[in-house]
Order: C-alpha cells, then sequence, then structure tokens
C-alpha cells in the first residue's frame, strides 16, 4: 500500500482560465491511499528492473466529485545488500562496538 500526501492544492495551467493561470483546488484529501500490483526481474546478481501499477479505488475529493488516479511506475536498481548473512554480521558488530565493547 503506498500512501500520498497533497502538499498543495494549487494547480498551473497553460492557458488562461477564469482569467488566471493558477486555481486553487478545493475539497481534496491530504492523504491517499494506493494499493498496488508490482514485479520485478533480476538482470543479474545486483541489477534488476521493476514495475508497479497503482491503483485508487478511493476517491480523492471530499465533496464526491469523483477524482480517481492510477499510474504506473518504472524503475531500475542495484542491489547493494546481496548477502544478508554477511548484513547481518556487521549489524551484530556494529551493535556491539555502539553498546561501549
Amino acid at each position: 500500500m503506498n500512501f500520498g500526501f497533497n502538499l498543495s492544492e494549487k494547480v498551473k495551467t497553460d492557458g488562461i482560465v477564469n482569467g488566471t493561470d493558477s486555481q486553487d483546488l478545493v475539497g481534496y484529501k491530504t492523504l491517499n491511499l494506493f494499493p498496488f500490483l508490482a514485479a520485478e526481474y533480476k538482470i543479474t546478481d545486483k541489477i534488476f528492473v521493476d514495475a508497479r501499477y497503482n491503483f485508487n479505488f478511493f476517491d480523492m475529493h471530499k465533496n464526491g466529485f469523483e477524482t480517481k488516479i492510477g499510474f504506473l511506475q518504472a524503475g531500475l536498481g542495484y542491489d547493494l545488500i546481496q548477502h544478508t548473512e554477511k548484513l547481518k554480521r556487521f549489524l551484530f558488530y556494529l551493535e556491539y562496538l555502539l553498546k561501549g565493547s
């Protein structure tokens, strides 16, 4: 589940609408929830690609004006931590050092 936060209710347009090129949108929710469906493919041990489609089943507008957004995300990634056992040992050692040996 992804969470989306509406930081601003201003919209800027390319043309003039009602005498101005920016409008305040009123009545939109501050928090939006986006369930998603995702897939990942490892090209090598450390390089992968992923894709995710975010659905919006919940209405974004507070007053019943139907506004729903769905979007596709794609990414290319590099796995920095390939071996979990090495990470566990490192974190155990780091915790030991931080506690003051």
